[in-house]
Parts: structure tokens; sequence; C-alpha cells
């Protein structure tokens, strides 16, 4: 395991046992995770999801056709907070929905995160070094080579989104929504007050 984020001579980060953990954790519940779902889950967990909400209609009509269209996936937590030092959660969007939960709120909590949470770009940085270092010292899957050349590749790209690999979409049928971790209580509160009604 690390002792600090990358290897000998990098500087440390608060974030990398943090970081780690999540990159572990989600390595152990998705078998099938490759080096961009890693990639994908670094961005989420430190920059949110600004790159998803280019505009609000469009955003708004691609919620609705996933939620209208979703079929059986994997048990999954309704709320998988990304990372001890979270600043970001995903929702995931079928035990949301089985919870009562509804399209346009998460929506508008998806679209509120993405223009106005604040991203760490020290964390996301620190992310990909601990990334790197944990293919060094085969703690995780992927051959240290492959992992420092498609990080050169993203990073001389500017770090645009990345789409879940082929592997994961298949096996786990990912169906999420990016959320600020400070708004996921409005989101949650709805949900237990209508279960505390009588019928």
């Amino acid at each position: 395991m690390l002792a600090a984020c990358g290897s000998a001579g990098a500087p440390r980060c608060a974030d990398a046992g943090s970081l780690q953990q999540l990159i572990l954790a989600h390595r152990a519940r998705y078998p099938a995770m490759g080096i961009l779902d890693a990639f994908k889950l670094l961005q989420q967990a430190t920059l949110g999801s600004e790159h998803a909400v280019h505009d609000s209609a469009e955003a708004a009509a691609w919620t609705r056709a996933e939620w209208q269209s979703l079929g059986p996936g994997p048990s999954e937590p309704l709320v998988d907070t990304l990372g001890a030092h979270a600043r970001f959660a995903r929702i995931h969007l079928r035990p949301y929905r089985g919870a009562g939960g509804t399209a346009p709120a998460l929506l508008a909590a998806f679209v509120q995160s993405a223009r106005t949470a604040p991203r760490d770009t020290a964390a996301f940085s620190c992310g990909l070094r601990v990334l790197v270092a944990l293919a060094n010292q085969r703690d995780v899957p992927w051959p240290h080579d492959s992992v420092v050349v498609l990080e050169a590749d993203w990073a001389r790209r500017a770090y645009p989104a990345v789409e879940h690999t082929p592997a994961f979409e298949r096996d786990y049928r990912p169906a999420y929504r990016v959320v600020a971790l400070p708004l996921v209580p409005g989101l949650l509160e709805p949900l237990y007050r209508d279960r505390e009604r009588p019928h």
C-alpha cells in the first residue's frame, strides 16, 4: 500500500489515502473495471460532472430517456459517496427510483452540482499519481506502463470526459448521476418523509 502519493520523491498529498481506498474499493466491487473506469471515477470524485451538463434541456431529455428505459442491474447503494473526504456522490438511478425518488429532483441536484460545486484539481492530480503508484506496486491488475501511457494521452487532450469501458457497461449497466455531497440530504429527506406518512 502507499505510504505517500506517487513514487519516491513525489510530493505527499492530503487525499492520497482516501483516493487509494476509493480506487481499491471500486475495483473490488467491480472486477471488470478498467483503467478508463478508474479515470472516470477519479474525475467524478474530485471534479464532479461539469462536463456532462452543457445544456440543461439536453440534460433533462437525457435523464428522462434513461429513467424510462432502466432495466435490471446489479445491487448498488442508493448513495455511493466517492471517498472518505468526498465532495461528490453517485446517486444510482435504480435504487433511487425504487425508493420513490423522482427524475426532476435528481436532475435539479445534478445540474446545480455541475454548475456550482467546487472542484479540487489538486485532489484530481493526487488521484492520478495514486493510481500510477498502485499499478507500479501491482495493487491493481492494470500494467503500470499502460496506466502511464493512457494518463499521458489523457493529459495531452486536457482531461476530457471519459466513458465507461464496454466491459463495465456490459457487466454493470451503470446508471447514476454525480451530485455534490451537500445536496444529497435534500434528495433523501423527501424519501424518508414519505415513508413515515400514514397510509
